[in-house]
């Protein structure tokens, strides 16, 4: 089937989409796509776009939409002029409760809200982070303010319809309560004695100049935060934080999800005052992304080790991964290009079949583990971006298309 600029991803009930799917054999290019479980959604990060891809989904498979840019083959950041409709490198995305895709616009300090149906090049409905859609700055931590928002890089909606941003520049985890609008502020700032800069830097750990030849970050509490990734939610309401510069993954209890909240657990470090990065079974490299898979275990990426961990519940401080995907051990973090390799992996987040999607990012695409292969050594069987599961290149070699992915973060099924 040829592509259109104009696909649209529409919503129909499951018994009369199979007649429909049938019927789309030989249409004409103004079709469009239905659906039934869902879509998968991409931040392209590097091509300044976020690409939305139909399933089934197969390697070499083109997107069926793509926002943030005019077209399938441009990749300018800002395309044209800062407006609601563009993007300057895109980190993560998010559905809301209300069939809302959250996209982390992080070189422009905002998140843009899109809703159904998707079409190319719509534009967001609402903005979080700037006043509004013609602004993009990125003010220093010791700017901030409950209404700003510096590099935000994650984003997931909790039991009760409130908005949670990993804002990454600012040390920070964000609260914002609906109805979303723009320009809108939040209400707690986990990581922060305040959701505005009065009491000092909003910097890692609480760092009043940072590092360098002003002073040296100070040493992390259960209550702080460094340079904050990603967001989730298990199923019990508890929020989990992946804090990449203190090198752990934090959990806070809903009675802990209040401004100058503690984590109770820590995943990566053996206390909540230690930061040490490793290779091993109990260390993280540098982590990025989490979630879990129906069986409640936790998976996270760690960017610098090449690897997918996985952690099995019952949690505890401290704890081993169980399996790496990425690599034959849980000890090696070694890079590579192939079926059962990883070179920084970022964004991760599992389809309703129970697939495991992996933004493979310095190999430019995204993978797709099975459940029989989500173990250590284990092979995807699928890969957005490229033509084959053991090429990596940026933009398969040439320009930017619907085929190609360069630098994807981020990664989601997004439910309709």
């Amino acid at each position: 089937m040829q592509k259109t600029q104009t696909l649209t991803i529409a919503i129909l009930a499951v018994a009369v989409l199979a007649v429909i799917v049938a019927g789309l054999a030989g249409c004409d290019v103004n079709k469009s796509f239905f659906i039934s479980s869902g879509v998968v959604i991409v931040a392209d990060s590097e091509n300044n776009r976020v690409l939305i891809y139909t399933q089934p989904n197969r390697t070499n498979q083109p997107a069926a939409v793509v926002l943030g840019q005019p077209n399938a083959n441009s990749d300018t950041p800002n395309n044209g002029g800062l407006t609601s409709r563009r993007m300057y490198h895109p980190y993560g995305v998010a559905q809301g409760d209300s069939h809302e895709l959250f996209v982390l616009d992080s070189f422009n300090c905002r998140v843009l809200l899109f809703r159904t149906p998707f079409v190319n090049g719509m534009a967001a409905t609402t903005i979080i982070g700037q006043p509004d859609e013609a602004t993009g700055s990125c003010l220093a931590p010791d700017g901030a303010t409950a209404s700003t928002l510096r590099f935000p890089s994650g984003a997931a909606m909790d039991p009760d319809g409130n908005l949670w941003v990993a804002d990454y520049g600012n040390s920070r985890v964000l609260k914002y309560q609906p109805p979303f609008a723009s320009g809108m502020a939040a209400s707690v700032a986990l990581g922060q004695t305040t959701t505005n800069s009065t009491g000092g830097s909003y910097d890692c750990n609480h760092a009043n100049g940072g590092v360098g030849p002003i002073g040296a970050y100070p040493d992390p509490t259960a209550s702080t935060l460094c340079f904050p990734s990603r967001v989730a939610f298990d199923s019990t309401g508890n929020l989990w934080v992946v804090d990449q510069g203190n090198y752990r993954v934090l959990m806070y209890p809903p009675a802990q999800q209040m401004q100058g909240g503690a984590a109770t657990l820590v995943i990566g470090q053996t206390d909540f005052i230690s930061a040490l990065s490793g290779s091993t079974a109990a260390a993280l490299g540098s982590p990025w992304d989490l979630g879990f898979d129906r069986f409640e275990n936790l998976w996270v990426s760690d960017i610098t080790n090449n690897r997918v961990l996985k952690y099995q519940a019952p949690f505890l401080n401290g704890m081993d991964a169980s399996a790496a995907l990425g690599q034959t051990d849980l000890v090696s973090n070694g890079f590579g290009t192939s079926a059962s390799k990883l070179h920084y992996p970022y964004g991760l987040s599992f389809d309703n079949v129970g697939n495991l999607l992996v933004t493979d990012s310095a190999n430019n695409r995204t993978l797709i583990f099975s459940q029989l292969e989500q173990d250590t050594g284990g092979s995807a069987t699928n890969a957005l971006g490229q033509r084959d599961l053991v090429s990596g290149t940026a933009n398969q070699g040439g320009s930017p298309s619907e085929l190609t992915e360069d630098n994807p973060f981020g990664v989601l099924e997004f439910r309709l």
